[in-house]
């Protein structure tokens, strides 16, 4: 099994009493149950999966970076693991250390930046086999929560 066969299908519950009926149906989708614990684990594992199939990347020859302060940072770390991607986690300088140290645990590397989307584009147009991540994911996270929650 993957870290990534652990994503979605997260349950959704009522929050109000179905008896109530002069209020509206209240719900909840309860996407702390994906692996990481949040939302993101969806578009980080699309986000790859997307840039693969249009051959941005390739395990063991692209770095991937993220210009993150936390969540998908840690999500990304995850999965590029899972699939053999180094990964650069840009992130801002006030950044606590228990997400510093969970991106880590992933073996991602953590650069710690006043202006974190700035330098992550600096790495990336100073390094030919490195990928700004971020590119992807603007364009899909709208899709993939649509989709998905």
């Amino acid at each position: 099994m993957n870290f990534s066969d652990f994503i979605g299908n997260t349950p959704i519950i009522r929050l109000n009493n179905e008896d109530d009926s002069n209020s509206a149906s209240i719900w909840a989708k309860l996407e702390n149950l994906n692996f990481n614990g949040a939302h993101t684990d969806r578009v980080g594992i699309a986000a790859i999966e997307k840039a693969e199939k249009e051959n941005l990347i390739n395990p063991g020859a692209t770095t991937l970076v993220e210009h993150s302060d936390g969540n998908m940072g840690i999500s990304l770390a995850c999965f590029c693991r899972e699939k053999g991607y180094k990964l650069i986690v840009v992130v801002p300088d006030y950044i606590n250390e228990e997400r510093i140290n969970n991106i880590n645990a992933y073996e991602a590397e953590v650069l710690s930046d006043k202006d974190p989307k700035e330098k992550a584009l600096e790495l990336v147009e100073r390094n030919n086999n490195y990928y700004l991540i971020n590119k992807v994911e603007e364009g899909i996270r709208e899709d993939i929560n649509y989709l998905y929650t």
